[in-house]
């Protein structure tokens, strides 16, 4: 018999990767984004909150803690050559037919962010971040060998935002991104 195993639901296990889907700029008569960027690996989505801790009396003594900052990010490898991709991720360039020029722009473009995935159990897990902006940096890394992909890194930051793509309002606890999991039969 084993030991040590911990009572759960195997239906609540989950692996394997999901569709990004993203709309730039942020349209609010388009709803939903809906471009998908096509092949990709190893999304992580990762969300910080800053602490202040609050101590008084002396000796001091913790009393509560407050939050200073939060931020909400969106890592993802590409697979596939796509110049809107590129301009996606770097929050600038143009892209006219075969070409991306690029350097110059002191201002990053926004986009909005869909992440949908199907868990084995056919659960979904849907990502809505309302508001992003690429982090200005992509990696090209050309394949070293003949079982290698090219690559390419994928950072969306998520911006605060007070609606969501359909032009509701959000409450102000709501602003950076919507996170849904809804779970299978």
């Amino acid at each position: 018999m084993a030991l040590n195993v911990p009572a759960g639901d195997v239906k609540n296990l989950d692996f394997g990767p999901g569709i990004i889907y993203i709309t730039s700029p942020v349209n609010y008569t388009l709803g939903t984004p809906n471009i998908d960027i096509g092949y990709c690996r190893g999304a992580q989505f990762q969300v910080t909150r800053t602490r202040l801790d609050v101590y008084q009396g002396s000796p001091e003594a913790y009393i509560t803690t407050y939050a200073t900052r939060e931020t909400a990010s969106l890592q993802a490898v590409g697979l596939e050559w796509d110049l809107d991709n590129l301009r996606f991720a770097l929050g600038a360039g143009t892209v006219s037919g075969t070409d991306f020029s690029f350097g110059g722009d002191i201002t990053f473009s926004e986009c909005a962010i869909r992440f949908l995935h199907k868990t084995p159990n056919q659960g979904t897990i849907d990502l809505y971040i309302w508001r992003c902006q690429g982090q200005g940096e992509n990696t090209v890394n050309w394949a070293a060998g003949a079982n290698d992909l090219a690559e390419f890194t994928f950072n969306f930051n998520a911006l605060i935002a007070l609606s969501t793509w359909t032009n509701n309002a959000l409450p102000a606890t709501q602003g950076l991104f919507r996170l849904r999991y809804i779970p299978g039969p």
